[in-house]
């Protein structure tokens, strides 16, 4: 029996507060658990304004527990520079794990980053006639393992909008189309493909600063300076006279 100074509505009220952190664990835990034996490290280079540095990428497979239910899993791809501790990560689709070339294999080799004391910009091939820029300020870790352990403790962070959106989060880079009139699509084709271009084959092998802008080489059936101005604006293009052996491409 309640005590008479006691209302049912105030006892009621009283018992929803002391059960409330129990409900919310109820309808909305969330965790992230990295999946074992997925964790591959690959080796690649960074530019910096005075000489290239390495670059330690790494890819680990995530099982998001999401708010509302449910799980995702994702790819976590992460770059840490080893000379300025700065690092760069985003949330991909969970691909084929049987897939000889991981997303870290392949981002070591085909990709970019330049990094710079506030900065780090990374630049790839975001198929045929487009690149893809990452711009990340502010993300520093000594070693890959506490790059890693911080990207984790952020996406815990925003499970919410990785339920939204789905695999992707943290992207939020810019895409600059390179048109055929700049960039024969001679050169995304080889003829061994059948005329053809191919996703994923074309490889960004350098990244300097020119003044304000970003001068740029890719590399597929022949070597391609890019120059992209300070927003990530095409300016020009040219084909270079040195171009790639084939055992390079």
């Amino acid at each position: 029996m309640l005590h008479p100074r006691i209302s049912r509505q105030s006892f009621y009220f009283a018992l929803y507060l002391c059960l409330l952190p129990v409900l919310a664990g109820q309808t909305a835990q969330t965790d992230i658990e990295v999946i074992p034996k997925t964790t591959v490290d690959a080796l690649g280079m960074a530019s910096t304004d005075r000489l290239p540095t390495p670059t330690m990428f790494r890819e680990v497979h995530l099982r998001i527990s999401l708010p509302h239910g449910g799980n995702l899993n994702g790819a976590l791809l992460l770059a840490h520079d080893t000379a300025s501790h700065g690092f760069w990560w985003l949330l991909g689709n969970d691909g084929d794990q049987r897939l000889r070339l991981t997303q870290a294999d392949w981002f070591a080799s085909h990709s970019v980053a330049f990094v710079a004391e506030d900065k780090v910009v990374v630049f790839w091939e975001q198929g045929p006639g487009h690149l893809y820029v990452v711009e990340r300020r502010g993300l520093s870790a000594e070693t890959i393992d506490e790059a890693q352990q911080k990207a984790v403790d952020e996406l815990r962070r925003h499970t919410a909008t990785i339920e939204k959106g789905g695999a992707g989060y943290g992207l939020g880079g810019t895409d600059v189309p390179l048109p055929r009139g700049r960039v024969p699509l001679e050169f995304w084709m080889s003829p061994l493909d059948g005329n053809a271009p191919l996703l994923g084959r074309t490889k960004v092998v350098s990244a300097a600063r020119d003044g304000k802008n970003w001068k740029l080489v890719l590399r597929d059936q022949w070597d391609e300076e890019v120059v992209l101005d300070e927003s990530y604006n095409l300016v020009s293009t040219r084909r270079l006279d040195s171009s790639a052996s084939p055992k390079d491409k």
